[in-house]
């Protein structure tokens, strides 16, 4: 959960977090950066397998693979602002929303 203005999560790896919204990581203010990290097999019972964003901010060179959101939105992210990803890739056939497919 982040509730800084301006955090920065760098080169970090998250792997089988489970949560209700936002699997991996809950962003709650501006500007946060998520910059050179791996997602994979992280799940939500809402949305946001692995990211669930309120607000704007960047996230940058991040590779999302086999996150899943069980019963809503964005099966790797979800985005409910202006929040610019960048460089990143996603792989498997994982990366859904059940019943709403979608990796973003």
């Amino acid at each position: 959960f982040i509730s800084e203005k301006n955090a920065l999560v760098n080169g970090c790896s998250f792997d089988k977090c489970e949560a209700d919204y936002g699997g991996a990581i809950y962003i709650e203010n501006d500007n946060s950066k998520i910059t050179d990290c791996e997602f994979k097999n992280n799940k939500v019972y809402e949305s946001g397998g692995a990211i669930y964003a309120k607000n704007e901010g960047l996230i940058d060179n991040c590779s999302f693979n086999n996150n899943l959101a069980d019963d809503s939105c964005g099966g790797a992210v979800y985005l409910e602002s202006r929040f610019n990803i960048k460089s990143s890739t996603f792989k498997g056939e994982k990366n859904l929303a059940v019943p709403l497919v979608g990796r973003i």
